[in-house]
């Protein structure tokens, strides 16, 4: 299980850290209008 944690969480970071920074600027078009 300790093995395969790091891969999962390195994936995760992959996906999830792009699609919160595209988000962030996609919402901040939106308030700035």
């Amino acid at each position: 299980m300790g093995v395969n944690t790091l891969p999962l969480i390195a994936t995760a970071l992959l996906i999830l850290v792009p699609t919160a920074l595209l988000l962030g600027i996609y919402f901040k078009k939106i308030k700035n209008g």
